[in-house]
């Protein structure tokens, strides 16, 4: 379905160069909290502490990239299925995230 974007079609097979990214401890502590709710069925709540994550992101184009994408896999969960592409194109679209981890 994505690749139904003209624009991330053509990145496709692509090589990209992605410099190595971190997070600072009290957003990956936070991080691993909000997936421990993801595991446990609590989307709402994880999803509510992804919004605020989000909106707390600054700058920080890296973690924008990687609330967008747990966000997709919470309105996924939440069979949200056109929210959760929205917020997985955001996360493909800033360009940060390496391709394989």
């Amino acid at each position: 379905m994505l690749l139904a974007s003209g624009t991330l079609a053509a990145q496709c097979g692509e090589e990209r160069t992605v410099s190595a990214n971190a997070l600072d401890e009290f957003t990956w502590k936070r991080l691993n909290a909000i997936y421990e709710d993801v595991g446990e069925g609590r989307y709402d709540e994880a999803f509510e502490d992804l919004q605020k994550l989000l909106e707390r992101s600054g700058r920080d184009q890296y973690l924008k990239a990687v609330v967008n994408q747990a966000l997709a896999q919470v309105e996924w969960s939440r069979e949200h299925y056109t929210a959760s592409l929205r917020h997985f194109e955001e996360a493909v679209t800033l360009d940060v995230l390496p391709d394989e981890v």
